[in-house]
């Protein structure tokens, strides 16, 4: 299935042309790009770094950090997924924990640690790599909940943008919230349909632009597994239905170009 996929996304690129760069809206497919959402809104969510009072989110607790439609969530007791175990490393019961309900931030992730250091319930995210390490505040299963959208609407409904069908890698700052991902597979939208695809796009923003700007959410989660690293090694499972972010900044290989 994996070079079927490779085989797929290498001869649909083969044709591609350069992505236009500026702010523009995108449509990204379900499934493991809910990697985005791993990393530039899960990783600021764990409570390791408010604790410090150097994260993103820090000090917004019960209000209002996203759109309406933006549910996400950390479930480490999902049946038979990557990021899930019965009890975490130090003994937590694993659970489902909604971080944020629609647009309100209600939880983020802790350890034993920093459960008291901010003084919030122990929520089973005290993970670790093996006996060598420390348990630090990790996710597990962590996805967008699914809307009430069909994606097909979602597309049809978009005059013009991009449509990101999967992402190949980036940074993210989880003090800032600023990330950096580039797409692998991309393709241009025009009057609601994805028509030529496109090569070396580059999403650009915080955490925030990216929850503040989801206004369609579709009903067809979909979760890929994963290997996350934050110092130490940890299992996971990260997930998304279609959304829809309306006037992200993307850059592309013409504008990398330009500038040498």
């Amino acid at each position: 299935e994996v070079a079927r996929t490779c085989a797929r996304e290498s001869i649909a690129m083969l044709e591609a042309k350069d992505c236009p760069v500026g702010k523009m809206d995108i449509v990204m497919q379900n499934g493991w790009g809910g990697v985005l959402v791993h990393e530039a809104v899960g990783h600021p969510l764990e409570a390791d770094n408010i604790a410090k009072k150097i994260g993103a989110f820090t000090g917004k607790l019960g209000k209002k950090v996203a759109s309406d439609v933006f549910t996400m969530v950390d479930d480490g007791s999902l049946p038979n997924f990557r990021g899930t175990t019965n009890f975490d490393d130090e003994g937590t019961q694993m659970k489902r924990n909604v971080l944020i309900k629609e647009g309100v931030l209600e939880k983020y992730m802790t350890d034993i640690l920093s459960a008291k250091q901010i003084n919030m319930e122990r929520t089973g995210n005290g993970r670790r790599e093996s006996f060598r390490y420390i348990p630090i505040p990790r996710m597990t299963n962590t996805f967008i909940e699914k809307g009430k959208d069909k994606p097909e609407d979602i597309l049809s409904s978009t005059k013009s943008g991009i449509y990101v069908q999967s992402l190949s890698g980036g940074s993210v700052n989880p003090i800032t919230g600023m990330f950096n991902f580039t797409c692998r597979e991309v393709y241009m939208i025009e009057n609601g349909k994805k028509t030529t695809p496109v090569k070396g796009a580059t999403l650009i923003g915080s955490c925030m632009d990216i929850i503040k700007n989801i206004d369609a959410v579709g009903d067809d989660l979909a979760f890929g597994p994963g290997i996350c690293g934050k110092g130490q090694v940890a299992e996971v499972s990260a997930g998304q239905p279609t959304v829809r972010i309306r006037g992200i900044n993307v850059g592309g290989s013409r504008a990398r170009r330009s500038r040498r």
